[in-house]
């Protein structure tokens, strides 16, 4: 009799064994990790590829639509700026986006934070906003303001461009036609210009 139920405590201590890794794995991948990508950054590093994520997000969120997140924005502008840069244009990229982050790590990279952000270069006094894109234009980067600037501000532009050249967008919301027009052979181009040629 004692035999009987050290093989079956035996076989239960295995079973339990085997199935503990499972049932970790399980409850790890219910949690929620905020601040990890789902894509691996090329360009950036991991916080700034966090940080591109979360702003990406602020300057297109989903509605009915989907958001930029979705349409894989992100990722995109991390492959786009490092193939499509120069190397001063990467540094001067770089020097921002450690700036950006370093200001948003102070806060834990919170959404409240990167609007914060957004709202503070975006919606300052014009004075100030001609100054930065004036030393832009200059390519004087010695301020780590202008570097920040510089920063959302290609990282603005890369986004809406992304999202009105995406796919779904291309074919699902914009007026989609792959032929253009009917072809027209013969013309009479009298009566079409309302003068003749």
């Amino acid at each position: 009799m004692e035999r009987r139920k050290a093989l079956s405590r035996i076989g239960l201590s295995l079973g339990y064994a085997a199935a503990a890794p499972t049932l970790f794995s399980i409850l790890q991948s219910c949690q929620t990790e905020e601040n990890k990508t789902t894509w691996n950054p090329i360009f950036f590093d991991e916080k700034q590829a966090v940080v591109i994520d979360k702003i990406t997000e602020l300057i297109l969120p989903k509605t009915d639509l989907p958001g930029a997140a979705e349409l894989n924005i992100p990722k995109f502008i991390d492959l786009s700026f490092a193939e499509l840069l120069s190397d001063e244009e990467k540094a001067t990229i770089r020097k921002g986006c450690v700036e950006a982050t370093s200001i948003l790590e102070k806060d834990s990279f919170t959404t409240e934070a990167c609007d914060k952000l957004l709202n503070t270069y975006f919606n300052a006094p014009k004075e100030k906003q001609e100054d930065y894109l004036n030393s832009i234009n200059k390519g004087t980067f010695n301020n780590p303001e202008v570097l920040v600037y510089n920063f959302l501000n290609k990282v603005r532009g890369n986004t809406i461009w992304a999202y009105k050249n995406s796919e779904y967008i291309g074919e699902k919301v914009l007026v989609y036609d792959p032929v253009p027009g009917p072809f027209q052979g013969c013309i009479n181009w009298d009566n079409k210009l309302g003068y003749s040629l």
